[in-house]
């Protein structure tokens, strides 16, 4: 593949990436999971910390993953501590 060739499928991926859903990129992420071999109680950890963070960034009016900032993690995190669950439960989740 030729320059030219490269650079028009990289812009294409990062159009993509700027269209992209949030299940979408859940999806995809959760799939490449499966293609590392994980064990199925890690597939599911994903799948639940994934939606609650799905659940938490909808009632923020945020709906595209380009759309995620990092001030969204620290206070999804915090609001996981402040709802009494213990730190180690958090790392987890």
């Amino acid at each position: 593949m030729d320059y030219k060739e490269k650079r028009k499928k990289i812009i294409e991926q990062k159009q993509n990436k700027e269209l992209l859903e949030m299940d979408e990129a859940i999806t995809g992420f959760l799939q490449s999971r499966k293609l590392k071999n994980l064990t199925e109680n890690t597939h599911d950890f994903y799948f639940q910390t994934l939606s609650k963070f799905k659940e938490f960034l909808a009632e923020n009016d945020v709906s595209r993953p380009i759309d995620v900032i990092t001030e969204d993690v620290y206070e999804f995190i915090q609001r996981r501590l402040d709802i009494g669950n213990k730190a180690p439960t958090v790392n987890r989740d």
